[in-house]
């Protein structure tokens, strides 16, 4: 992390230079570090980062509990089987 600071510019070497290869040319890279609510939980802050697949899989689990308690209704049976597999396209594109 140093290193790419010192070569971006955030930083000055102790000693030494950087040389790029040409004077205007452009260095960019992607922190490893991001903004977190202190008041949250792990859980949280990861559920907030991933709300859509978090529901998703929501979602899913609780059409399959759905289906474990449905019985002999078959129509309902059909509907929960026909979200569980819109619910399972949605969780591959994600």
């Amino acid at each position: 992390t140093t290193q790419l600071s010192i070569i971006v510019g955030d930083l000055e070497p102790d000693r030494g230079s950087v040389i790029k290869a040409r004077p205007d040319m452009k260095i960019a890279y992607l922190t490893q570090e991001f903004d977190v609510d202190p008041t949250r939980t792990v859980k949280e802050e990861f559920a907030s980062a991933q709300k859509e697949q978090v529901e998703v899989l929501r979602k899913l689990e609780e059409t399959q509990k759905q289906l474990e308690e449905v019985g002999d209704d078959m129509e309902t049976m059909g509907t929960l089987l026909d979200e569980l597999e819109v619910l399972n396209r949605r969780a591959d594109a994600l």
